[in-house]
């Protein structure tokens, strides 16, 4: 009996130990240039499973119209781990809202008249992200924009906590 005792003492001293060494973090909070929030965003994240790891992410941010129009990004994504819970490949797919008319860096059409804009820009997203062990993490995002006018090559670069 004493043995079984010891044995689940130092199983559980063991676990506990090791999840002291790597915490698993589920909430983050960054800043993104560019990306789904168009020009610059502050975003929330939550990973919902750890395994999968889905997470859920929403945040407010500008776009450079006339007048400065906020935006708000709102994506669902996966994560496929590289390397041991610090780098991660992410899968995404969002949408924006924002009443402007979104052309980004391409040279905007004046022949063509559109009377109403849909508010609505789908956005995926194939990220490359790096969770530190100090709780940094950081983004770098491909992510296509379609709008309107078409698909518009595009990327985000991200950085912030993890809590």
């Amino acid at each position: 009996m004493k043995k079984l005792f010891c044995s689940i003492v130092c199983s559980l001293v063991c676990i506990m130990a090791r999840a002291q060494m790597d915490p698993v973090y589920q909430n983050s909070a960054y800043l993104e240039f560019a990306g789904s929030g168009l020009l610059l965003s502050a975003n929330y994240e939550r990973i919902l499973t750890l395994k999968p790891m889905f997470t859920l992410r929403a945040g407010l941010g500008i776009y450079p119209s006339d007048p400065v129009r906020p935006t708000i990004p709102v994506s669902f994504g996966y994560l496929l781990p590289l390397k041991h819970n610090e780098q991660f490949v992410e899968l995404a797919a969002g949408l924006t809202y924002t009443k402007a008319d979104v052309w980004l860096y391409q040279q905007k059409d004046t022949t063509s008249v559109h009377k109403k804009v849909n508010p609505f820009i789908f956005i995926p997203s194939l990220s490359y992200r790096v969770h530190a062990r100090n709780g940094s993490i950081f983004k770098f995002s491909i992510t296509p924009v379609f709008s309107q006018h078409g698909c518009i090559p595009y990327f985000g670069v991200s950085y912030g906590k993890m809590f």
